[in-house]
């Protein structure tokens, strides 16, 4: 059989740690367990869209107090997936560049943090080691940008005249194929023509109704979203002008009396 024991330094002080683990068959196998929590030393952050492209990758120096001195990489803890070293294979000389690479492909948004120790030694390297360091790694994988054709829309009608002509709209993001929806609840004036969701790039008809409307100026805003918390909103803008009076001069008609003066034009 096989038995993993992992640990959770979340909330610790810095300072070393022990315990024992009991495993009990037929008879009684006890294991200690240390933790060293050491105090973190350098930072790194990087900021990355999900699945968009990878950001740079970040360098440090490590030195030792003895130039020359070899460096190794704290193994007690691996490396998450989403985390590399680059082209150190765990074992240099000071002063070492170790260049750090992370890749949020496939990583839900969010907020991943990581710790990797260093240590270095001169001469025989067993036991306690004079130099230590923690780094500590922290990704933020952010929502897919949503991305729309136009910010705005503006239609503009006479009342008791035709609906203008639908405009459309092409909502998008840097990963096709995202679930796209929107929660707006729409005025009766405004209509996206029956679309109730789909995927990106989706191509989505806005018409608008006068129906009912009385000369003025309406406004609303449509927001899509992602299920990945992608947002983008489109503002909607509806003139609605008084139609204008009309004089009909094909056919002029006046009323004379004889004798009465002549009428005015």
């Amino acid at each position: 059989a096989t038995l993993t024991i992992s640990v959770n330094p979340v909330n610790l002080t810095v300072g070393t740690y022990t315990g024992t683990v009991d495993v009990t068959s037929t008879n009684i196998l006890r294991f200690a367990v240390s933790l060293t929590v050491a105090p973190v030393t350098a930072s790194l952050t990087f900021t990355a869209a999900q699945n968009g492209t990878f950001p740079p990758s970040q360098s440090l120096v490590i030195g030792a107090s003895s130039p020359g001195a070899l460096v190794l990489v704290d193994d007690a803890t691996p490396l998450p997936n989403w985390l590399t070293l680059g082209g150190f294979f765990g074992l240099g000389t000071a002063p070492v560049t170790i260049p750090f690479t992370v890749n949020q492909r496939g990583l839900a948004p969010g907020t991943y943090t990581a710790y990797v120790g260093f240590q270095s030694c001169a001469g025989v390297c067993f036991g306690t080691l004079p130099d230590s360091w923690t780094v500590e790694v922290t990704l933020n994988v952010t929502a897919p940008p949503v991305t729309s054709s136009s910010s705005s829309l503006q239609f503009n009608a006479i009342q008791g005249g035709a609906s203008p002509v639908a405009q459309t709209l092409v909502v998008g993001s840097s990963t096709p194929g995202v679930a796209l929806t929107t929660s707006t609840s729409l005025p009766g004036w405004l209509s996206l023509n029956n679309w109730h969701g789909g995927t990106t790039p989706a191509t989505i008809p806005v018409t608008v109704n006068l129906n009912g409307l009385l000369p003025g100026t309406y406004t609303s805003a449509v927001t899509f979203s992602t299920v990945n918390n992608g947002v983008v909103t489109v503002n909607i803008t509806l003139v609605v002008t008084a139609p204008g009076l009309t004089v009909n001069t094909s056919q002029l008609q006046f009323q004379y009396l004889t004798g009465s003066a002549t009428p005015s034009p």
